[in-house]
């Protein structure tokens, strides 16, 4: 059985949020670039938080379909976005993308 069909990691995956929201929420909003850099790095582990909640949700759904008898075609069919989350949950750990890998991402800010 995958570890995210484990009833002790949908808790503990939730737990890892709500400490990861309490990190962000310790950081005032405005107090410079080194106040920043670390709302930078909790709202990073918050994110690393939510996407292993997710995981651990995902996966124990479809553990109770499959246990009603319903096929990954059929979870497919139901939720094409469901489907691609569970199939990015079982596949583990994330790929680490451009921006994940440090490239630095161009945001525009209208004001």
């Amino acid at each position: 059985m995958h570890d995210n069909c484990q009833p002790e990691s949908s808790a503990a995956a939730a737990d890892g949020v709500q400490l990861a929201v309490n990190a962000l929420a310790e950081f005032p909003v405005k107090g410079g670039a080194g106040n920043m850099a670390g709302r930078i790095t909790a709202a990073a582990d918050l994110c690393r938080a939510v996407d292993k909640a997710l995981d651990a949700l995902v996966v124990r759904i479809a553990a109770e379909a499959a246990e009603e008898g319903w096929t990954t075609g059929r979870m497919r069919d139901a939720s094409a976005g469901y489907h691609a989350r569970l199939e990015q949950a079982l596949a583990g750990p994330r790929r680490a993308t451009s921006a994940s890998a440090g490239a630095t991402p161009r945001l525009q800010v209208n004001g």
